[in-house]
């Protein structure tokens, strides 16, 4: 594959493995299609240090009303959905939303302080290191005005994998952006 790299602004040299004649091109940009792989992926829309402190912090309740249900952490540590009576009496549907980079958060639950995360297959589950990648979702909203939760260590990836509630109220991941991943921030 023919790569071509600017080293100075206004020059162009051959990448190499490249396939075209080595020549020298005038061209305005500097360091075109040259940079690493990290530095790639620190330019794409999501991406956060795990290890960075967040930017902001937002306390809301997550609310699935295509289901009823709002989005809670149970005592032994699970994710489930539950109807806004429990919530009321426990006090327990409460999430901090973790702002690290645009459109990039952790979701903590406030009365454990477990982390939302989703494993690379799209398990869903609650851990204490909040510094992993798993734990790191970018926060969307849709035409329709509800929020979507994207696994961003399956976008670096090229997958989209949301976080969502089955008819029970069990967490699961979602391939698509449907009426099961769709949440209201109250």
């Amino acid at each position: 594959m023919a790569r071509w790299c600017s080293a100075r602004s206004g020059m162009q040299v051959k990448i190499r493995g490249s396939h075209k004649p080595s020549r020298v091109k005038k061209i305005n940009s500097i360091w075109r299609n040259c940079s690493s792989k990290t530095h790639r992926e620190k330019m794409r829309r999501g991406y956060c240090d795990e290890r960075a402190p967040p930017t902001y912090r937002k306390t809301v309740q997550l609310h699935l009303s295509k289901l009823g249900f709002f989005l809670t952490v149970l005592g032994n540590g699970t994710i489930h959905g539950v109807n806004y009576t429990y919530c009321q009496q426990n006090d327990r549907c409460k999430f901090e939303l973790q702002a690290c980079d645009t459109s990039v958060v952790r979701i903590k639950h406030q009365q454990t302080g477990l982390y939302v995360a989703m494993h690379k297959g799209g398990k869903v589950y609650t851990t204490l290191k909040h510094f992993q990648s798993s734990t790191l979702f970018i926060q969307e909203m849709t035409h329709t005005g509800w929020m979507v939760f994207k696994s961003e260590r399956a976008y670096r990836k090229g997958k989209c994998m949301f976080l969502a509630l089955r008819k029970n109220g069990d967490a699961k991941r979602s391939a698509l952006s449907n009426k099961y991943s769709q949440f209201m921030e109250l």
